[in-house]
């Protein structure tokens, strides 16, 4: 009988003790459930910011793709440029021979491949949101996003 009293604590103490391991009391089981029921409140409160939080990434993968748009005509401009003025393939003469030959068309790339990595973290952002949105709700998000950018769900991560 002593060994549960040390183990459970008195019977009418409302103290929750731990593991076999740490046998100490953690705290009044009041308070635990109090703790509990203030997360849940919490969590439950949180239910409704998660379609939100959803439709702004949607709303900046839009702004990215656009500005991937844009940073693409410029590249494809520079590089039309250089197949008039000297004859000569962007890709052949930049990778991997002769690197800073078109310093400009280099730029332009640079940006567009920056634009491009910005819609994966997007993309990687989105699957986070959906995927908890998929466990609070317990359905599947359909996001309108990938018939925009014609893409699979999870392709890009």
């Amino acid at each position: 009988m002593g060994l549960f009293r040390r183990i459970f604590g008195k019977a009418d103490s409302g103290l929750v003790y731990g593991s076999s391991e740490n046998p100490r009391p953690l705290q009044l089981t009041d308070a635990i459930r109090e703790d509990l029921e203030s997360t849940a409140a919490h969590l439950w409160g949180l239910k409704d910011f998660i379609p939100l939080r959803i439709k702004e990434v949607e709303d900046k993968m839009r702004a990215a793709k656009a500005l991937t748009f844009d940073s693409y005509a410029v590249f494809s401009s520079c590089r039309d440029e250089i197949v008039e003025k000297s004859g000569d393939d962007f890709w052949l003469a930049h990778w991997p021979s002769r690197p800073g030959t078109f310093p400009a068309a280099e730029a332009a790339w640079a940006k567009h491949m920056e634009d491009e990595h910005k819609i994966t973290e997007l993309y990687g952002e989105l699957h986070k949101w959906e995927d908890l949105y998929r466990e609070v709700y317990g359905r599947n998000y359909t996001s309108s996003i990938y018939d925009e950018m014609n893409v699979r769900p999870y392709d890009q991560c």
